[in-house]
């Protein structure tokens, strides 16, 4: 393709029907599309910036980017390619391979959102055994009497956290608590 920003392509694969639905004719011939004009437009101006680097550098370049479709579907492509330069180190065009990767990005996108969906979890998971701490110590700091009226139990000193006894009201109290 020409270094443009539509990157006007001088040759282009067959295969490209199977990625963005227009015909190797419709680039080549018709000129009704250009390489430039399938890129997503939030994506084109990294694209662009990352081939220049590449051309600067005389290297080759890597990019994942999104294309919208003939359908208007929108797709994710990786793409590989390098800048060809003449013998006096002019650039003449540059030439890369663009491989759908739309399938790769969905498990990606989904891998993450289940990976929210678990810290989230977890967060309410902590802050529920928090709410059973905050609980388990205002129960230790009843009064006796208040303890009795709870348990069933005459209050008195406290050895532990919560004597064996008491642990079947302290449930009940956490649970009635969990919810209010």
């Amino acid at each position: 393709v020409e270094n443009n920003r539509e990157y006007t392509p001088i040759f282009i694969s067959e295969k490209v029907e199977s990625v963005t639905g227009y015909s190797q004719k419709e680039y080549l011939v018709d000129r009704t599309i250009s390489c430039g004009q399938e890129i997503h437009p939030e994506d084109a101006n990294k694209i662009w910036a990352i081939v220049q680097q590449s051309i600067a550098a005389k290297k080759q370049y890597e990019c994942e980017y999104r294309i919208i479709t003939k359908s208007g579907k929108i797709k994710w492509v990786w793409e590989k390619g390098n800048s060809v330069f003449d013998k006096a180190g002019n650039l003449l065009f540059l030439d890369g391979y663009v491989s759908d990767i739309t399938e790769n990005k969905i498990s990606e996108i989904k891998l993450r959102e289940s990976e929210s969906l678990l810290n989230g979890a977890q967060q309410l998971a902590h802050a529920a055994h928090d709410l059973v701490e905050v609980e388990h110590l205002r129960l230790e700091q009843l009064l006796p009497a208040e303890r009795e009226e709870l348990t069933g139990q005459p209050g008195g000193p406290r050895r532990g956290l919560l004597d064996e006894a008491d642990v079947p009201a302290g449930r009940r109290i956490r649970s009635e608590a969990l919810q209010q």
